[in-house]
């Protein structure tokens, strides 16, 4: 009924955007959530607060991936 598939899934993604990062998003309907950072160090420390929210019960994930971009189609191994 609304943007994002949940309303956990919305206010994630506007806690992220408070947090100040460059970009967020949720792939196709969710589940997943993601953001983009300027950095590597600024993707750890948004990993790091995002860690310790989980710990908190402010957020719950079963995985938390940083991941660099990578600026080339799909290609086969062989």
């Amino acid at each position: 009924g609304g943007t994002y598939a949940s309303q956990r899934i919305e206010n994630l993604v506007h806690a992220l955007l408070g947090l100040g990062v460059d970009g967020v998003g949720q792939t196709s309907w969710g589940p997943t959530v993601f953001a983009f950072c300027e950095s590597e160090s600024d993707a750890i420390e948004l990993a790091a607060t995002l860690r310790s929210w989980r710990s908190q019960d402010k957020f719950s994930a079963q995985e938390l991936w940083i991941a660099k971009p990578r600026n080339t189609g799909f290609v086969t191994e062989g």
